[in-house]
């Protein structure tokens, strides 16, 4: 003890200054609670009045929600066109474009319509018109009165003697008399005889599957007025057709059309269309494929 003691009373003056300031740190530390306690008391909480905030975030969300549905239930009255149809009296197989666009319709739907018409579409009852899609159950209520077509067809035997008379030639037939076969209608017609004349004729009904839009149903809807003469077909005489004629068929393209070329070139005219399976790229599908369409003489 007494050791310490003299130990203590040797401390220098630089080891005071530094025992007095470490002192008088700590008791700085030791009062500042003290001093801000008064000042930083903790604010208790009113929970009535954040209940009652939430209740008016929830109503403000409500709110909105409500608006929301009320202004997409408008924008939809107004895409339909329900507050906007003025109607009048109308076929909807003779309107043009601009008289139905005057009841209200938007550009839109009109083009829709008229696609629909030139797209072979026929309305036979006013029922027909409801396969618009634009067209819903009460748009259609609206106009029922003022569409000049018949609510259901009773065939007579008038209607059966038409059909029993009408049957075309699908190789020789125009334009005009093609469009009176049901289920084709301007347009329809017009992309049957582009083909034709880019196979040089039908041989099969299938063949009309390479028009978009023509599924079995179809074909099968045209079948009892139409009939095709397989032997009324433009033929490509492979010993004198250039590559350039002969890739314009469908059946045959540009690479096939250099191969036959190339042999007639190397080996002489074809005597016989079976020469034809001596090429690497015809196969037996291919050759009765194009096998109507040409010929060696």
């Amino acid at each position: 003890m007494k050791k310490f003691f003299k130990n203590f009373s040797h401390v220098n003056i630089s080891e005071w200054k530094g025992i007095f300031i470490l002192a008088l740190l700590l008791i700085f530390f030791a009062i500042i609670p003290l001093i801000q306690e008064p000042f930083y008391r903790i604010e208790v909480k009113d929970f009535d009045k954040l209940d009652s905030l939430s209740i008016e975030l929830q109503n403000r969300k409500e709110l909105e929600f409500i608006n929301e549905n009320i202004t997409s239930l408008n924008n939809k009255n107004q895409y339909w066109g329900i507050n906007s149809l003025d109607p009048f009296a109308f076929d909807p197989n003779k309107i043009d474009a601009k008289d139905f666009k005057k009841m209200g319709f938007t550009d839109k739907q009109t083009q829709s319509f008229i696609n629909y018409r030139s797209a072979g579409g026929i309305f036979y009852t006013k029922k027909d018109f409801k396969k618009l899609y634009f067209v819903n159950d009460e748009i259609y209520e609206l106009l029922a009165p003022y569409i000049l077509l018949p609510d259901s067809i009773s065939y007579k035997k008038e209607d059966k003697k038409f059909k029993n008379n009408l049957l075309i030639e699908l190789n020789t037939v125009d334009s005009l008399n093609l469009i009176k076969v049901p289920g084709i209608g301007a347009y329809r017609a017009k992309k049957i005889l582009e083909l034709r004349n880019k196979l040089g004729g039908f041989t099969d009904y299938d063949q009309l599957k390479m028009i978009y839009g023509f599924n079995d149903s179809l074909i099968e809807t045209i079948k009892p007025y139409i009939t095709i003469n397989p032997y009324i077909i433009k033929k490509i005489n492979i010993n004198q057709a250039n590559i350039k004629d002969m890739a314009r068929h469908p059946y045959i393209g540009y690479n096939l059309s250099i191969s036959i070329y190339n042999y007639r070139q190397n080996h002489g005219d074809y005597k016989y269309l079976e020469e034809l399976k001596n090429l690497k790229l015809i196969n037996d599908s291919i050759y009765n494929k194009i096998l109507p369409y040409i010929t060696v003489q």
